[in-house]
């Protein structure tokens, strides 16, 4: 079956009145049925014109929509389930925002997207997105992750949150399906029936052996196979010592030195090189780390011509569900699987002593679960050692909290199965009627109706909504101190500058060390 026919088989699916790349892309990764918009085949409608994302249940006249203008660094939520669970989301971009928006403030206070609440048959939302725009990468940005005490950490990230734009989208299509009495469904996030799942990585960098054997321990302690990419020049000649550490373990690259460069020629010698040491030791790596967490058009090619199936850097995406970053007009081959970006060294220059760096990550997992996305951390075996107290408690806390770990190959193994599926389904207030292709046991349909979540097995199946297996919806409440990493700080600019000084004479130094090793 063809997306069309699914569609035509179901009367719940997202009708497109435009071809746009990007909606498709990210409808796509929030698993819901999507087909072109023919008149009265559709429940809901979305439509992109002139920079804004329309969302309707019924004809909307545009030419009533008066907009303006207004440079839009973030979206502030208020209490619409439109924005549930999203947090501030971080825009960056002029935005045509309608002179009738009621919902949601801009940085400057003003309000931002406009919702018609009337619930009669003509329901409407107007995202002034253009997501073309947000969703190209558009470079990186420092920015400070929220805390309950101590200094705000910070991290090179993305301009854009493209977790919290998905998340916004989503929660624009959940608030149409409320105001008809209808749920919303879409693909879960996470294998199986889990509210999440757990995983760690770990970036080895310049680590020793000792301080990897060590962080190991932990991982076994637990049970647990972490994903670790490997900076294969510091390994001391010591490869047969390292694969034997890592038995069981899920090994991936970090490049052979760690550096990265602007062009593709640079690039590709690093990780191949990395790439032959690895395969020399009878280990196969799928996926790829960048040093430092950068990305750009150039590595991207390089893992693309490698044959790498996933990368992870959080200068493309932070704490959100995997996508395909479209490059040159295509989706990238490569998968795009985000961690949360704060280490220990992060939190540790924020000043938080054991306990709140504790309460640190248990605040990352908790937002995490509520979502139903994967919930993965990362950090260097360094930091791990000199921290194993933290380290255990978080683990404990993730695996109680998310029900179960997976490695980020496995994740990516079953994300692939799961961009493979296809369904469709006849909903009314009583019934939810499933069409499915490429079945597997392995993903869920999630069911949202209201103030409650059900998780239901993705195949051919008539369901009674009253007879669901329905959970409360865990909703946590914005934090308005989330506000203040937003504030220019003089001193963390000037820190930030002192560590990208670091960064530089750092990466200047391993370049030094490859032009010696050619000569």
């Amino acid at each position: 079956m063809t997306n069309d026919q699914l569609g035509n088989l179901a009367n719940w699916a997202i009708g497109l009145n435009c071809p746009d790349q990007y909606l498709r892309a990210v409808l796509n990764q929030e698993g819901v049925p999507a087909v072109e918009h023919r008149d009265g085949t559709s429940e809901f409608v979305i439509t992109q014109s002139n920079s804004q994302l329309i969302l309707s249940t019924g004809t909307l006249q545009l030419e009533e929509i008066e907009s303006e203008r207004v440079m839009v660094k973030f979206i502030v939520p208020d209490e619409s389930t439109i924005f549930r669970n999203t947090g501030v989301i971080d825009i960056s971009a002029p935005c045509l925002v309608p002179k009738s928006a009621n919902v949601g403030k801009t940085d400057k206070g003003r309000p931002v997207i406009g919702h018609n609440r009337n619930g009669g048959g003509n329901n409407w939302i107007i995202l002034p997105l253009k997501l073309a725009t947000l969703l190209k990468h558009r470079g990186t940005r420092v920015k400070q992750f929220p805390s309950p005490e101590g200094r705000f950490p910070y991290e090179t990230v993305a301009v854009a949150d493209r977790g919290g734009i998905r998340r916004l989208l989503a929660g624009c299509l959940r608030s149409l399906c409320f105001s008809r009495n209808l749920p919303y469904v879409h693909l879960a996030y996470v294998p199986n029936d889990a509210r999440s799942v757990f995983g760690f990585r770990v970036d080895t960098d310049f680590s020793s052996s000792a301080e990897i054997a060590e962080a190991v321990r932990i991982a076994e302690k637990f049970g647990m196979a972490w994903t670790w990419f490997v900076s294969t020049a510091h390994i001391n000649n010591n490869l047969k010592g390292l694969v034997k550490l890592l038995s069981g373990q899920d090994v991936q690259l970090h490049g052979h030195r760690h550096v990265i460069y602007s062009g593709f020629d640079r690039n590709y010698r690093n990780f191949f090189q990395g790439l032959k040491v690895l395969q020399n030791a009878g280990i196969r790596p799928v996926g790829a780390a960048a040093p430092y967490g950068e990305w750009n058009q150039a590595l991207n090619d390089v893992f693309v011509e490698l044959g790498f199936e996933y990368s992870s850097e959080f200068a493309y995406s932070w704490d959100d569900i995997p996508s395909r970053p479209i490059v040159n007009g295509k989706e990238n081959q490569v998968l795009q699987i985000p961690v949360h970006p704060i280490s220990l060294g992060r939190l540790a220059w924020a000043g938080m002593d054991q306990e709140q760096m504790i309460r640190y990550y248990k605040r990352v997992v908790d937002w995490q679960v509520a979502r139903g996305e994967p919930c993965f951390l990362y950090d260097h075996p360094g930091m791990i050692v000199r921290y194993p107290e933290v380290v255990s408690e978080v683990i404990k806390y993730g695996l109680e909290r998310c029900g179960t770990w997976i490695t980020m190959s496995d994740y990516c193994r079953w994300w692939q199965k799961r961009e493979q599926v296809r369904f469709g389904c006849f909903i009314n207030e009583q019934i939810l009627k499933l069409a499915v292709e490429n079945e597997t046991s392995e993903i869920c349909l999630i069911v949202e109706h209201q103030q409650g979540i059900a998780r239901v097995q993705l195949s051919p199946k008539r369901h009674r909504l009253e007879l669901l297996p329905w959970q409360p919806v865990q909703a946590l409440p914005f934090d308005p101190k989330e506000l203040q990493t937003r504030k220019w700080n003089l001193r963390f600019f000037i820190q930030e500058l002192e560590r990208q000084i670091r960064r530089r004479l750092q990466m200047r130094k391993e370049m030094h060390r490859e032009w010696a090793n050619d000569e």
